[in-house]
């Protein structure tokens, strides 16, 4: 058998392999292998039914030229004849295709699922179990990760009231007007909510700079006279507590340090100063990032109001 032939049966495959075990998967790794799997099958289906459609236009030419020369001859059946066999190859491969991209979509939904999931756990662990660079570093390489699939606009969201986001059999013009007012409503106070995360960020990324800067201040007194970075930054902000920050009239952040001065534990490890505003700044971010998705919802939700209601208003003329 042709290799061709056997393409939807293998892509078919598969996605039942994917697809099938989707509801078990919750491992973040499995979920990235089965998208890189639908990712290499739609990727090599595409290119089956690329040089197919220029097959089937080659012998669509073919054809208009026979039929010109001899409309009855030989070779005129065989090309329309072959020309049939590829449409319906084609439509088989589109088929597949349709069901790979649903598939594709499950999969996206899952993934953004287990990466907040994981961010969250991340989170939790430097939040109660104390600071540790490599957890830190994996919590922002899951955040952009995460960032990187985008919003996702399946209307699987849970609102109170949420029949205002819904067509209704009986809504009439003035009923979806009055949930497109409702879902604006609601997309207003979502964006206020981002512009001030995006407000207090900046604030943040404020703290951060100021105390690394800090830091750079306390490693460079230790060096010059032989102390230990970490016991001078304890010292100095009286037995390791987070500094209090205000901001100054020019709204650069003001440094208030501890007069008290403790005697540290000698197997304590000190994080650096900004960890706790880092965490902040991760715990923003994924705020924001679920702020900005229930928003794709609601839009999305308005564009089909809009739509609905123009069919009605064309209708009604």
């Amino acid at each position: 058998m042709n290799r061709t032939h056997l393409l939807p049966m293998l892509f078919s495959a598969a996605l039942f392999s994917a697809t099938s075990s989707l509801a078990q998967i919750r491992d973040l790794t499995t979920l990235q292998e089965h998208r890189a799997i639908l990712t290499q099958a739609t990727d090599s289906l595409m290119s089956v039914r690329i040089r197919f459609v220029a097959l089937r236009d080659s012998l669509s030419s073919r054809a208009d030229s026979l039929w010109g020369q001899d409309p009855e001859s030989t070779e005129l059946l065989h090309t329309r004849s072959a020309s049939r066999m590829l449409v319906a190859r084609l439509q088989v491969i589109e088929r597949e295709l349709d069901s790979l991209a649903v598939g594709s979509d499950s999969l996206e939904t899952g993934l953004r699922d287990s990466y907040d999931w994981e961010i969250a756990r991340l989170h939790g662990f430097l939040t109660k179990d104390g600071w540790d660079e490599g957890l830190f570093r994996q919590l922002l390489v899951f955040q952009e990760e995460r960032e990187g699939l985008g919003n996702s606009i399946s209307f699987n969201h849970r609102f109170d009231g949420d029949h205002e986001l819904s067509i209704a059999p009986d809504d009439g013009p003035e009923e979806l007007r009055q949930k497109i007012e409702f879902a604006q409503d609601k997309v207003a106070d979502l964006q206020v909510a981002q512009h001030e995360i995006k407000r207090q960020l900046r604030e943040v990324d404020t703290y951060v700079r100021m105390m690394k800067k800090f830091r750079h201040v306390t490693d460079e007194m230790a060096r010059t006279n032989g102390a230990d970075a970490d016991l001078l930054r304890r010292r100095l902000l009286g037995g390791g507590r987070t500094p209090r920050m205000n901001l100054g009239a020019d709204g650069e952040p003001v440094l208030r340090i501890g007069a008290r001065t403790r005697t540290a534990r000698p197997d304590s490890s000190m994080p650096p100063l900004e960890a706790p505003w880092l965490l902040e700044g991760q715990r923003l971010k994924a705020k924001a990032q679920e702020l900005s998705e229930v928003e794709a919802v609601l839009q999305e939700r308005i564009a089909v109001f809009h739509e609905h209601l123009s069919g009605l208003l064309e209708g009604g003329e």
